[in-house]
């Protein structure tokens, strides 16, 4: 038996007293039972003459029975940090300076693999919280958005009733009001009608958004011409082009006459809100252009032989940063500040409530295309403009699913 296991055996006790206030000394190393400082210093008197597998073991067995979620309580590599800092003090106060040097070697020897050991415990228990934790936040963001959605359905649906009311009472008073009062009270009951709209259009928006989050959205296939869906949707803003003194110009489709298939109404309605946002977001006298381009269908689109086309609303506003070119696409993500919010519609950098891009985005997926931006930045004195891209697919019939 070596001397240096012999003296960490006839030690024993003395040893693991000096060993618990060692570790206690380091606030970031895990505390040991007395059992267990006691069972490291019989490994280490065991190691220094069979190998350091003994004290990697111990170790191991250690963490399986505290698991990764104990990580917090303190590292297993400082506690090995922690043991060499005693053992050399515990060496040097017991033996000469040759017999410590000799007597370190031999510990060392026994310790070093196990320092390596302990850090990797470390490094994989650390990663195995954080997985977990990102996991709970994932599902915490889950819930969130899940209580966002169910709170949108339940208030629209909520707030349909008494709007209905509204309506109707303020229609009643206008039809039964005598002649001689249709003045004055027409246009307070015609500010009612007015806002009753508005509202109506905001509940409905919270409806469709709601669909879209629960993919419950209904399109209803048909033979449709995407120029006249545009064109449509030009000439309803004609009124707020002609007040905001904006020049809209749009190219020819260059379809073969032949329809494709889609939702009318619910491509109306895309293509307005982005139409529409581009007008919000440029200023007064400048410029808008649609233009369109075909694309043919690649190798692996055997269900649409016809290609796509590309939709580009260009605009000669404001422009969007980078990091927000995404972001308005998202519900509520109105980028301007609230302070600043207008009633009006599509006054320049006009409020809204920010759903009308989520739910372009939602038609536009439903039928199997996408929707993006690009723009140079932001800039309110340049003006670099944006533009939006609507990519669809054209069928010769309705998709299947």
């Amino acid at each position: 038996m070596s001397s240096v296991r012999t003296w960490l055996e006839s030690k024993q006790a003395d040893l693991v007293t000096s060993l618990e206030a060692g570790i206690i000394r380091h606030p970031s190393a895990r505390r040991l039972t007395r059992s267990q400082a006691s069972a490291l210093v019989l490994a280490f008197s065991v190691a220094v003459e069979q190998g350091p597998s003994i004290l990697s073991s111990i170790v191991q067995q250690w963490d399986e029975e505290t698991g990764p979620d104990d990580w917090r309580s303190g590292g297993w590599l400082d506690t090995i940090l922690a043991v060499q800092e005693w053992m050399w003090a515990s060496v040097i106060s017991e033996f000469s300076p040759a017999k410590a040097l000799s007597h370190l070697r031999a510990l060392e020897q026994a310790l070093i693999p196990t320092v390596a050991f302990a850090a990797g415990l470390d490094q994989r228990n650390r990663i195995t919280q954080l997985e977990t934790e990102l996991q709970q936040s994932q599902d915490m963001v889950k819930q969130v958005e899940q209580s966002k959605a169910d709170f949108i359905s339940i208030a629209a649906h909520e707030l349909k009733t008494p709007l209905t009311l509204i309506e109707g009472y303020a229609n009643m008073m206008m039809m039964n009001l005598p002649e001689e009062e249709q003045g004055e009270m027409a246009i307070m009951l015609g500010g009612i009608a007015n806002g009753t709209y508005r509202l109506r259009a905001i509940i409905e928006s919270m409806i469709d958004v709601s669909m879209i989050d629960t993919q419950v959205l209904e399109i209803s296939f048909q033979p449709i011409y995407l120029r006249n869906i545009t064109r449509m949707a030009v000439n309803e803003l004609s009124d707020v082009l002609r007040v905001r003194q904006i020049n809209l110009e749009m190219d020819p489709f260059p379809e073969d006459g032949a329809p494709t298939y889609g939702d009318p109404e619910r491509l109306h309605q895309a293509i307005f809100n982005v139409i529409g946002n581009a007008i919000k977001f440029t200023p007064d006298g400048k410029d808008i252009r649609i233009t369109n381009t075909l694309y043919p269908a690649t190798e692996d689109d055997e269900k649409i032989p016809r290609g796509y086309i590309c939709i580009r609303v260009i605009d000669s506003g404001i422009g969007i940063a980078a990091e927000n070119q995404e972001r308005i696409f998202d519900k509520f993500s109105g980028l301007g500040s609230v302070a600043l919010h207008s009633t009006s519609k599509y006054k320049f950098k006009g409020g809204g409530p920010g759903l009308g891009l989520a739910i372009t985005r939602g038609i536009i997926e439903a039928h199997g295309g996408r929707v993006w931006v690009e723009s140079d930045g932001y800039d309110e004195e340049r003006c670099p403009g944006s533009t939006f891209h609507i990519h669809l697919p054209l069928r010769d019939t309705p998709p299947e699913d």
